[in-house]
Parts: C-alpha cells; structure tokens; sequence
C-alpha cells in the first residue's frame, strides 16, 4: 500500500513539473503567462495535501517564474503554514486571487457539504486573506433551484461575503448528468419544506448542447443571474457569471478577476472572437492581453495544438447561430448592437 502511494507520489510530482516548462515556454512567446488555475476537479486544500504538498510545489514554480495563480478552493490551509508564507509572497507580487468556493449557509452546507469545512470557516479565510491585500473573488456555485437562488438566502450569503473584504462574486448554476445526482440535494428541501419535485421537474431542466448535462432553462437562470447581479452591485460586489454566457450582466472585465492583477494574458474566447467588449463598456479592459494566433503558431510542447484545437471550436460555434445563443445568450444583445451602430 504505502510504495503505491510513493509511486503515486512520483507521477503527480512529474506532471507538476511540466509546469515549469510550460510557464518558460509562454514567456519565451509571448513574454508573459496566463494565469495558472489551481484547480478544477480536484480541490487544491484537501487534507491530503499535508502530506503529498502537490499544490505547495505548483505554488513555488508559480512564484520563481512569475506565473499568475488563482486558487480555488472550499479547504482552509491557506492560513497555515507553510502555505500562507507562499500565499504572502505571491500576494505581494500581485500572482494571486483567492477564490474561496461557498454555496450554502452553514447549517444548510452541512448536510450537503459533509467532507469540508464550514462555509463560516471558508469565509474567515477569505478574510485574513483580504487584509493582507489578496484579491479575494468568491465563486457562488452551484446555484440551487428554489434554495440558494431565493432573494433573501442571496441577500444573506453576499452580505457575508461582502463582510469578508471579497472585490467580486461568481456564479455558476448546477449541471449535472444523471438523474440520481439530484436526490443528494433532497436533505435540503426536507429542511427548508420545499416541495422536492418543483427541483426534479423536467419542465425546470434542459439538456446542453452537444453534452449529456443538464441545466435549468435560460430564461429561469438569466432572471436568477439579473437578480444576484443586482443584489452585489447595491453591496459594493462586482459580479460576473462562469460557462452561462450572459456577459451583458457582468460588472468586472474579467470574470475570474485577472484585472486586480494587472496586465494579464488570456487565450482568445468567444467574448474576444465576437468582440463584445466593445458592445458592452463594463467588460473593456486595457490591461489584457489576447494571444494572437501568429504568436500561438510559436508555441510548442503540444501548447499549439491544445490552443488551436480550442480556437477551431470556437469558431465552429460561432457559424452555428443555434448553439451559439444556447452558449452564449449575450451574442444576441451583441449582435443587435452591431446592426444599429
């Protein structure tokens, strides 16, 4: 068991190390990095990360070579040692955003959240955090139909967030692929004595496009979204959505909060390729910078593969009208936009 986990060990090791080439690698191209984003289905903070200090290590490369980080996170070790001397260091050469996840009160997180720490601790985090000057920007998600999208339960969690010194909030429904996924939420309805099949409705879901997930309808998530933007800007709470689309609702240029940073390099998405930054004056941002694809032609190491795979499908979405307002309802506004100028 134990030479399984050394072994374990030496592999995730080898695969962090190919991150130093990578950030050489962009900084020979394009003279800079885009911003290293730790992580995505695996929480960077578990406990195990005591031990194996997989994440510490990636923290260290970011800082010797002057990679930007994003840390998000539902764990607390960011106030322990060693991880908050890495975490001071790389605030101080503004390479980090904090990105505590939290989605639910705390007695409601509890009987969904069962393996993570409070929300209240998550937050108290966040915090110390701030005041040490690190942009702190809270992901709320996944928003719950009928419980955390409620006016009075968004009020709450963002005066709580607001309360952490946090610059701005995103928000991301709940997808999810089977069925079954649905029934670990029932504890919630049970408490708050929602009825449980206004959340397992087929009439309340869509399927996304060319995916197996299901979402709940645009109209339903773009007037939750209108609601919980309003709700941050009267806190003083920049708000942006991730993988909804609906950018005309953004206050922050940046939905993951780069601009606190900087200048900063981002690869070119569907906003850049439609160009609604031009359309939508809350989204304008002189500090960023887009790869070009002359530059990304430069790149190697599978980077310009990876990118223009990436860049292909933008544009495929782009030629298909239907997919494209499903992906991204805010083309729409942009291309109306257009026609009258």
């Amino acid at each position: 068991m134990f030479p399984r986990r050394i072994a374990r060990r030496a592999v995730i090791d080898t695969y962090i190390s190919q991150l130093k080439r990578v950030i050489i690698e962009f900084k020979r191209v394009f003279g800079m990095v885009p911003a290293f984003r730790m992580a995505t289905l695996v929480d960077p903070f578990q406990e195990k990360e005591r031990f194996f200090r997989h994440s510490y290590k990636a923290m260290e490369y970011c800082l010797n070579l002057g990679c930007p980080l994003i840390i998000n996170t539902k764990g607390t070790l960011a106030l322990e040692e060693p991880w908050i001397d890495i975490i001071r260091q790389l605030g101080k050469r503004s390479l980090l955003v904090y990105q505590p996840t939290v989605t639910l009160l705390d007695e409601d997180a509890k009987l969904v959240e069962l393996q993570a720490p409070l929300s209240s601790e998550r937050l108290e985090v966040a915090k110390e955090l701030s005041r040490l000057g690190i942009p702190v920007v809270i992901r709320l998600q996944p928003l719950i139909p009928y419980i955390n999208t409620e006016t009075e339960y968004m009020e709450e969690l963002l005066a709580e967030f607001k309360a952490t010194g946090a610059r701005q909030v995103i928000a991301e429904f709940l997808r999810f692929n089977k069925a079954n996924l649905l029934l670990r939420f029932k504890p919630l309805f049970r408490k708050h004595r929602i009825p449980f099949w206004q959340f397992i409705r087929r009439s309340l879901w869509e399927t996304i496009p060319r995916s197996s997930h299901k979402r709940p309808k645009m109209k339903y998530r773009e007037q939750i979204m209108l609601q919980l933007k309003e709700i941050a800007t009267s806190k003083g709470l920049k708000f942006s959505t991730c993988r909804e689309g609906f950018y005309h609702l953004h206050t922050a240029p940046n939905c993951c909060g780069l601009h606190y940073l900087g200048r900063y390099l981002v690869r070119p998405t569907l906003l850049e390729y439609l160009h609604l930054d031009r359309y939508f004056r809350l989204l304008a941002d002189k500090n960023k910078v887009v790869m070009s694809e002359g530059r990304i032609e430069m790149l190697r190491y599978g980077l310009r593969r990876a990118l223009k795979k990436h860049e292909e499908m933008i544009k495929k979405v782009i030629k298909d009208q239907s997919l494209l307002l499903s992906i991204a309802p805010s083309s729409a506004l942009g291309r109306s936009l257009r026609l009258e100028i």
